[in-house]
């Protein structure tokens, strides 16, 4: 959760700023800081750094965050799988929020809980390098708030984490669940597709809504189109990602070809 107030600065700003209105963040997937300030000074309130299958690590994101405030947006990151200690890490140099990848059950959701809140919610080590100076707060005060100020989602993108998804979204500490589509289609029609148009994902899409709506929590999702990103937001959804470098990159170079084509046989 989140609160106001005076002290919310800088990236922790954003949990904050997703209880108010829609954000739309940009699903960054490689380590480069110029492409990164570019796509971040576009205009998104917030830049995902996949460190599950995108290419980054912890360099990249110590090295990422200073770039992506210095926007005025915020730092997420999506974990690797398992690797929760990362996400510590990552508060510590300043991301607003974690995202924690295949959670299916309550008991993860907890694990995840322990790992990026402190006491007495959590076990989180006391050592927020940057996020100290980010939030404007005093050591004791950021010790107090940061449970409050930074955001954890759970990710939901597997038929059994649907199946417990009442219980995970009660447990305390989880701020939003963030929606995975893909997966969720892949696991939904047991691998017989990924299209997260499926009917079977639009419901559950729906169901994640309602959950959220029903235990305060923050809703959060994915989104392969500008199309389905519009219809989620439409939706309530509170945090819509989208994107990444290289579909951009190679949409973007597939226009200007396409135009260039167009106009050499004019």
């Amino acid at each position: 959760m989140v609160d106001g107030g005076q002290g919310d600065a800088g990236p922790l700003s954003l949990g904050q700023l997703l209880r108010s209105e829609t954000v739309f963040a940009f699903w960054s997937v490689v380590p480069n800081q110029h492409l990164v300030e570019a796509v971040t000074c576009a205009g998104y309130g917030g830049i995902v750094i996949d460190a599950q299958h995108g290419l980054h690590d912890f360099a990249s994101i110590e090295r990422l965050v200073p770039s992506i405030v210095s926007c005025g947006a915020g730092a997420l990151v999506r974990l690797p799988l398992g690797d929760l200690a990362l996400g510590a890490r990552a508060l510590d140099v300043g991301c607003a929020a974690v995202i924690v990848p295949m959670v299916n059950t309550p008991d993860e959701a907890k694990a995840a809980v322990a790992a990026m809140k402190y006491p007495p919610m959590g076990a989180r080590s006391f050592g927020p390098l940057r996020g100290l100076a980010y939030s404007g707060l005093e050591r004791t005060d950021y010790v107090h708030r940061a449970n409050h100020i930074t955001t954890l989602f759970a990710m939901i993108e597997t038929e059994p984490a649907l199946r417990n998804l009442e219980a995970i979204a009660a447990v305390e500490g989880i701020d939003g669940l963030f929606v995975g589509p893909n997966d969720l289609a892949v696991s939904l029609t047991r691998g017989h597709g990924a299209d997260p148009a499926h009917p079977l994902v639009t419901q559950a899409v729906e169901k994640v809504r309602l959950q959220c709506v029903r235990h305060g929590k923050i809703a959060a999702i994915y989104a392969n189109t500008p199309e389905l990103a519009r219809d989620y937001a439409g939706r309530g959804y509170r945090l819509v990602a989208m994107g990444n470098e290289m579909s951009f990159a190679a949409a973007g170079a597939a226009a200007a070809l396409s135009g260039a084509r167009g106009a050499a046989s004019n």
